[in-house]
């Protein structure tokens, strides 16, 4: 076959984009794996790239103060459960969200989408406020604080600053090699994988963090490079469903992969603009609507285009 045509994914290196790269639709896919830092800083500091992963509630953001300048492919490579991200001290009194009314909690960026699902999912399951906790940050933020949050910015490590008692926890999807090694940290919620599966039961959500988007800046033949892109990420990750990965190096992972693979009907990572994914995306845009991240709602026309609408899984095998 001629390839008519290359285009450079950046992602990062997950089991189920191993099978990434290849030759679809006459269109050579070539996966570069990166770090969430790296690609992140193409899409905010409008840097010239293809296609990268980056941060969902960003691009909501940036389409929401204007950006046309990239758009989103309905692919949502990194997908978490946000109730297991807030991190207190060991003795730490505080074991429920209602317990952070009036305490401060640091966070890398208030901006990230971590953070807007774990307040948005505290407001919504928990009756808990955002704006009835502090907040301090690291100084460099990547979006202008909204009016109104108490936010406070610092050149210190977050987690010394929970570790010198000077604020209360720490939301943030991973701590350091040190703080796991010291072992001074707890999850503020110790039940967390039960809390995660009884809100997935209850809403069918599970939270898509990041999604591939496009600078259409660079790519002059959009709607060709988004079909194969697509059908590339839908099948690579058929390959990885197909071969069990991340199932078949402990013990009792068999078991786990059936029982898991049951509870998201065979499929945890749906593509496309499914009827879920239009959910956990009108979802996470109302939460930066609430948080004042963005002025107003902005609805599903005006993040994904036609040919985005128009991709699917069933089409692209």
């Amino acid at each position: 076959m001629t390839v008519a045509a290359q285009v450079e994914v950046q992602c990062e290196d997950y089991e189920h984009t191993a099978s990434l790269s290849g030759t679809y639709g006459g269109i050579e896919v070539r996966h570069r794996r990166a770090s969430t830092r790296e690609m992140f800083q193409l899409g905010l500091q409008h840097k010239p790239f293809e296609l990268v992963e980056f941060s969902i509630s960003n691009y909501i953001m940036m389409r929401a103060r204007g950006a046309r300048w990239l758009t989103a492919l309905p692919v949502f490579p990194y997908r978490a459960f946000r109730h297991n991200i807030i991190h207190v001290l060991q003795g730490s009194p505080l074991k429920a969200p209602g317990d952070l009314r009036g305490k401060t909690i640091a966070l890398p960026d208030y901006s990230m989408t971590a953070a807007v699902w774990t307040r948005g999912l505290f407001q919504a399951e928990y009756g808990l406020d955002p704006g009835e906790i502090n907040w301090v940050s690291r100084r460099n933020q990547r979006f202008p604080t909204p009016p109104g949050v108490k936010l406070s910015l610092t050149d210190d490590d977050l987690e010394d600053l929970v570790l010198r008692g000077e604020v209360d926890g720490l939301l943030i999807p991973e701590l350091s090699d040190k703080a796991y090694e010291h072992g001074r940290f707890r999850r503020m919620l110790p039940n967390h994988p039960a809390d995660e599966r009884a809100y997935f039961q209850k809403s069918g959500i599970y939270p898509p963090n990041h999604v591939m988007v496009v600078n259409l800046e660079v790519v002059k033949d959009y709607e060709p490079v988004a079909r194969a892109v697509f059908a590339a990420f839908a099948s690579s990750k058929a390959r990885a469903y197909e071969r069990q990965l991340g199932a078949s190096m402990v013990p009792w992972s068999h078991e786990h992969w059936e029982t898991t693979m049951k509870l998201f009907q065979n499929d945890p990572l749906p593509y496309g603009l499914t009827p879920v994914n239009v959910r956990a995306v009108e979802m996470v845009a109302r939460f930066l609507a609430e948080q004042k991240l963005i002025d107003g709602p902005i609805g599903i026309d005006a993040l994904f285009d036609p040919v985005a609408k128009g991709l699917s899984e069933g089409a692209s095998r």
